[in-house]
């Protein structure tokens, strides 16, 4: 689809104000609001895509990480990055194309953009990853290699080991988790199919 354009909103009614333009993911706030992450693909060139850093009105972009092909930060209006409950990391997907399609979880480093690899095996899908409050944990839509569906599974940042919080035959697009951490919302999805006869 087309990049995103970023506006503010008033709450109790107004004209809407254009922020900026180009976003490839949902924005992440930092836990003080000062700041929001997003997805910026082709960037600079079609081969390219970026982990940005902005302030919250819009200004100041910095480009925090990048990838080229064939890597690159999975750019969906259901996926982007997330803040660490502290605002020193931010966690998004990367998807791989080499030899097949293979994702994984990275954690950025906010202030000097050192990355480290929160996921202990390859997957075949990796969506949404958002931090639990504690910072021991995150949760995430994702599908293992040799699985069907994309559920909700539960991210251990010590080890890397995943464990499914989900088990179904549906698909789970998109994540939220309450500030608490005690509760989440997610996107269920159905596939159906059907079957036709009729007259050559």
């Amino acid at each position: 689809g087309q990049p995103g354009v970023l506006y503010r909103i008033p709450a109790l009614g107004g004209s809407p104000q254009r922020l900026m333009a180009r976003l490839d993911s949902p924005i992440a706030f930092s836990p003080d609001g000062k700041k929001l992450a997003f997805v910026r693909s082709e960037f600079p060139s079609k081969e390219e895509s970026a982990l940005i850093v902005a302030n919250s009105d819009g200004t100041g972009e910095q480009t925090l990480a990048t990838r080229k092909m064939p890597e690159r930060f999975a750019p969906l209006y259901f996926v982007g990055p997330s803040w660490s409950p502290d605002g020193t990391r931010i966690a998004t997907a990367v998807a791989g194309f080499d030899a097949g399609f293979t994702y994984k979880a990275i954690a950025v480093n906010v202030s000097d953009g050192t990355e480290t690899v929160l996921t202990k095996q390859d997957w075949g899908y990796i969506g949404r990853v958002e931090w639990l409050p504690d910072g021991k944990g995150a949760v995430m839509n994702a599908r293992e290699q040799t699985g069907s569906y994309r559920q909700v599974w539960y991210l251990s940042l010590s080890d890397g080991t995943a464990r499914p919080l989900t088990n179904d035959f549906v698909d789970y697009r998109s994540l939220s988790v309450t500030a608490d951490g005690t509760r989440l919302v997610t996107a269920q999805s159905d596939r159906l199919a059907a079957g036709w006869v009729g007259p050559l």
